[in-house]
């Protein structure tokens, strides 16, 4: 398969994978759960409602092997906002496991209809980690569960660019 001349390397969906590990992706997050759900013939994660405190957290992990040192890497997330009244955006955020190597920074997720948000990297070794991390803008003085648009995240992919 392709996408503009990329490869497709890697997907993941959450009807094809209803389970942990989600095609080898792990929840990381902190305090804030992910549930599967299926709601007018779309089945993707999303957080629980009922979690606590600020949305500030490594999401989800992966691992991946083969690739191609110095060949560009696209990862695309197909997500959209589950709109709360009165929430804050969140945003997200991809990076290279083990430090500050971040690809994608500060996307906000505020459309209610599924979309891609995607960010690109340079392969520095064979085997590198991704991660899709979460953080928003929240007002202490709302209830928890009117602070946030509740990002839902669809499918998972990663591409490599053409030469």
């Amino acid at each position: 398969m392709s996408n503009n001349g990329a490869t497709l390397i890697d997907h993941t969906d959450f009807e094809k994978f209803p389970n942990e590990p989600y095609n080898g992706w792990v929840t990381k997050n902190v305090g804030w759960k992910l549930e599967r759900k299926t709601d007018a013939g779309d089945t993707f994660l999303k957080f629980k409602e009922d979690s606590e405190g600020p949305m500030l957290a490594q999401l989800l992990e992966k691992p991946f092997r083969g690739l191609i040192i110095g060949r560009k890497y696209r990862l695309e997330v197909r997500t959209k906002a589950l709109v709360v009244p009165n929430a804050h955006p969140t945003r997200l955020e991809f990076r290279r496991k083990g430090g500050a190597d971040w690809f994608l920074r500060g996307a906000s997720v505020t459309n209610p209809l599924w979309h891609i948000v995607e960010g690109t990297f340079t392969a520095d070794a064979a085997e590198e980690t991704l991660n899709i991390d979460v953080s928003n803008g929240w007002d202490p003085e709302l209830p928890y569960s009117k602070k946030f648009y509740y990002p839902a995240f669809y499918s998972i992919e990663l591409y490599l660019e053409p030469a």
